[in-house]
């Protein structure tokens, strides 16, 4: 079910090419799940499902620039959609994560919730690993429900891994109002606190990457010591251009 309701989402300029690739998840038939960064720098989105599915992105339902989560609504309706779990994990519950880390779509990787932390922005700190391309993936329980949204990593450690608790996600999800435009909504969120704690967009000119028998290797500064966003700007043969 997970891997039937998770896509990646594409990020286009004016000029139609793809700046910025993230992952997510629907949680209704037409309402797509993502971090809000991943697509606050695009004009227009366009998402890839399962098998190779094309969703067009009709514009924004949900907005929430604090906990940079946002909802895209989309055509056609998907087959299938993620459930919201209504109570918080415990430390040390089992999770995984399902996304498209560096492009690599139908990616399954597994962990607990390591640490709840009470700082604001509030996050849960999973073990499971995340990378560029991870942003929006979905951090779901042994039941399938979704109990975070992969938001950051923590360079300078091991497995310090973050994601954007469910309940601020249902919130968003009950507040969905009327479809706004894509690039009204998508642009210049974020105040230098947020750039310089959160995950954020890997810029394009400043990405590297290469294979190195087969293995994608990216190269950017983060937008602070030790921290990096998980969403993903680069080309590599071992996944669709998007640069």
């Amino acid at each position: 079910r997970v891997s039937a309701a998770s896509g990646v989402v594409r990020v286009l300029n004016p000029a139609g090419k793809v700046v910025m690739q993230g992952s997510g998840f629907f949680v209704a038939p037409d309402v797509f799940a993502t971090a809000h960064h991943v697509v606050r720098n695009g004009v227009s989105a366009t998402i890839e499902g399962q098998g190779q599915v094309r969703f067009r992105v009709d514009g924004v339902v949900g907005l929430s620039q604090e906990h940079d989560l946002v909802l895209l609504r989309t055509t056609p309706a998907s087959p299938a959609h993620l459930l919201v779990a209504e109570s918080p994990p415990a430390v040390g519950d089992p999770i995984a994560v399902y996304g498209a880390p560096l492009g690599l779509a139908g990616t399954l990787s597994t962990g607990i919730v390591s640490a709840l932390s009470s700082a604001t922005p509030a996050r849960l700190q999973i073990s499971a690993p995340i990378s560029p391309g991870s942003s929006g993936s979905p951090v779901v329980a042994s039941d399938g429900s979704v109990v975070g949204v992969a938001v950051s990593s923590k360079t300078a450690g091991q497995a310090l891994n973050f994601a954007i608790p469910a309940q601020f996600l249902r919130r968003l999800l009950a507040g969905a109002g009327a479809v706004r435009p894509f690039v009204a909504v998508a642009r210049g969120a974020g105040d230098d606190r947020e750039r310089h704690e959160l995950v954020g967009p890997v810029r394009l000119a400043a990405v590297v990457t290469e294979l190195h028998g087969g293995q994608a290797a990216t190269q950017a500064p983060a937008s602070a010591p030790g921290v990096t966003r998980a969403s993903y700007s680069g080309a590599s043969s071992a996944a669709p251009e998007t640069a």
